[in-house]
């Protein structure tokens, strides 16, 4: 980690950092909500020229099959992967059209993460949570094991939403797959909290009543909500 404090008073200028890698990929993935994106690392065309940088969320990654790296932010969002090097823009100084955009001290982190096998196979989504949200400490208050959820969730899948019904007295619950791979999730309810109903995003329709006995088979980056009706 990175952790950087910088007093910032430039005037055209751009701050950048850079990691040059062992890695040989033609694609290198790029974070969005609920899931990545790939996009060349090369300028065979002009499109893929005029790219000096792209967005990208809480991190870019440039993987092989066995191995591969990525470079985390928790608020700098413009990444740029050609060739063998990530980088990532972390200070503007333009004067338009705010000629007071990034002045003064600023203070964020980015990672470096090496990892082994490729990205939907490693811890990157774990690490890319701990950088952005870390831990919340509760001086005094006593907790049990459980943290008295109102299900578990077993399974590569993000528990991405806990949240009251806008229009009746139940809970909403949306179980996200991030990592592009088919996979099975077991759900555990806990007792007394009610039947689980699977809806669409908007929260209105009812799909079905969910048999928690059995796994939830995901597609690649399906996003499913529940109802927890009680």
């Amino acid at each position: 980690d990175f952790e950087t404090e910088i007093d910032w008073r430039e005037d055209h200028r751009l701050f950048r950092v850079a990691f040059p890698v062992a890695v040989e990929s033609q694609e290198a993935r790029y974070e969005i909500q609920y899931g990545t994106v790939a996009r060349p690392t090369h300028d065979n065309t002009k499109w893929q020229h005029a790219q000096f940088e792209c967005l990208g969320q809480r991190f870019a990654d440039l993987s092989e099959h066995d191995f591969g790296a990525t470079l985390l932010n928790n608020c700098k969002y413009g990444y740029r992967v050609k060739g063998h090097e990530l980088s990532l823009s972390l200070l503007r100084a333009a004067v338009h059209p705010d000629p007071d955009a990034d002045r003064g001290v600023n203070r964020f982190t980015y990672a470096f993460l090496p990892h082994a096998g490729d990205l939907a196979s490693s811890d990157v989504l774990a690490h890319a949570t701990a950088l952005n949200q870390g831990v919340e400490r509760f001086e005094g208050l006593a907790v049990t094991s459980d943290f008295g959820l109102p299900l578990r969730v077993s399974g590569p899948v993000e528990f991405a939403v806990l949240k009251r019904a806008e229009k009746e007295d139940a809970l909403v619950v949306r179980l996200v797959e991030q990592r592009g791979v088919r996979c099975e999730v077991c759900v555990d309810v806990a007792p007394g909290a009610g039947r689980l109903v699977e809806t669409n995003l908007m929260e209105w329709d009812d799909l079905g009543e969910v048999d928690t006995s059995k796994p939830l088979e995901f597609e690649p980056f399906a996003i499913r909500t529940f109802r927890l009706v009680r």
